[in-house]
């Protein structure tokens, strides 16, 4: 027996998102540019026409897929065992990606190609790339982002910013520093969650402290010589699991410390024992072992970091 079998009726179709932010959406599964980073210029989901498309890889490579759609069409592939076993390092973009650019050519073949419709009620406002705050006066580059009612802080980018710095030390230059002892300069400020990042990759940080001759005010005077430290990551009541699949000499946490004042390195304790010395940005990381545990940051003098309690099932 030949022919076409009887289709049920299209159910009524019921609108979950709002269309800007469907929009918004494809707008950003469709961007070449901003998948540059991670696939690299010719991987396989770079297509011809706009397509929006999203990878996915599951744990220890079992599955991976890659589901995109176009103004026409939807397109979803699955790669994997069916006996669920590793496929050793095959991604969704290596592994499923190549068939989904397949298909979705093959689908779209014979049809102009077609641009996703812009929804009303968007508005394009510049901002600052790296912070993602508004487009400041010491930003070195913006660019238009389109934004569904909602605009970006209205206050500046605080990333990027002039600092006044005493020529002589190279330190923050307060009001008593004469101007003819003062350099204005412009820094990117990272917040301290980025710090470690911009250390590793040898970026010009900021000075943070203020010259001994002309601090800004008593407090950060007192502040300087008030050293303190605080364990930023992890945060007390964090809980970690053991992956039963990853080999345990890639299962640790990071040690991430903020210090105020003036230090050349903290001491990790964890449950009272030294685990590792770093200096700034006082990062290090702990191989993880069952049980609760107490993490603590040390700087020299002895000036403690409050304790932070965490467990590890």
């Amino acid at each position: 027996w030949g022919g076409a079998l009887p289709m049920a009726a299209a159910p009524a179709g019921k609108r979950i998102f709002s269309r800007q932010a469907s929009y918004l959406i494809s707008h950003i599964l469709s961007d070449h540019m901003a998948r540059l980073p991670a696939f690299g210029r010719n991987s396989p989901l770079a297509l011809p026409f706009p397509a929006a498309v999203k990878t996915g890889t599951s744990k220890d490579f079992r599955d991976n897929w890659t589901v995109g759609f176009t103004p026409r069409h939807t397109v979803g592939v699955w790669v994997g065992n069916f006996d669920g076993a590793s496929m050793h390092n095959v991604s969704g973009v290596s592994g499923a990606g190549p068939l989904w650019a397949e298909v979705m050519t093959l689908a779209s073949r014979g049809h102009e190609p077609q641009k996703f419709a812009r929804a009303e009620g968007l508005k394009e406002h510049r901002i600052c790339p790296l912070s993602g705050g508004a487009q400041g006066p010491h930003c070195p580059g913006g660019r238009g982002e389109l934004f569904a009612g909602v605009a970006p802080s209205p206050a500046p980018c605080a990333f990027h910013r002039e600092l006044r710095v005493d020529r002589r030390t190279g330190m923050l230059a307060g009001p008593a520093c004469a101007e003819t002892d003062v350099d204005r300069r412009l820094f990117t400020v990272y917040p301290p969650a980025y710090r470690a990042w911009a250390a590793s990759k040898g970026l010009n940080t900021a000075p943070t402290g203020y010259a001994p001759r002309c601090p800004s005010t008593e407090q950060d005077t007192r502040d300087a010589i008030a050293v303190a430290v605080h364990v930023r990551t992890p945060t007390p009541g964090d809980r970690y699991y053991l992956d039963p699949d990853l080999a345990r000499g890639f299962q640790s946490i990071p040690l991430e410390a903020e210090v105020r004042g003036e230090a050349k390195e903290v001491r990790w304790l964890v449950d009272g024992r030294e685990v590792a010395r770093a200096g700034a940005p006082f990062t290090a990381s702990w191989p993880i072992r069952r049980g609760n545990h107490t993490v603590q940051a040390v700087l020299p003098g002895g000036v403690r970091s409050e304790p932070v309690q965490i467990a590890v099932d």
